[in-house]
């Protein structure tokens, strides 16, 4: 089930998982693992990462905390991993941020 991301949610899982061609991407030797964010303003973040389990099934988690969903609109993730076998960028998703209410 997807969740909608509401403006000024904290506590909500971000969840991306990488695949090659269909086949899982294991991560467990990553040192560094990042979502790129682009903010419907143009403001660019970027948020430090975990693996969901142990990093062998492809799979990484955020928690959202005070101040990262803070605007409304679609916003911009790429993945950025480092390794000792291989570092670099996924390809780029996108998300939506809803306004809580019509005064939004």
């Amino acid at each position: 089930m997807r969740v909608e991301l509401h403006k000024n949610d904290i506590g909500t899982f971000i969840y991306v998982d990488l695949t090659d061609q269909k086949q899982v991407l294991p991560l467990a030797d990553a040192t560094t693992k990042q979502y790129k964010i682009k903010k419907p303003s143009g403001t660019k973040v970027t948020w430090d990462v975990d693996f969901f389990t142990d990093g062998s099934d492809g799979m990484l988690e955020y928690v959202t905390e005070s101040g990262d969903l803070n605007e409304v609109g679609s916003y911009e993730i790429q993945v950025y991993i480092a390794s000792p076998d291989w570092t670099g960028h996924s390809q780029k998703g996108r998300f939506t941020v809803y306004a809580n209410d019509a005064a939004e």
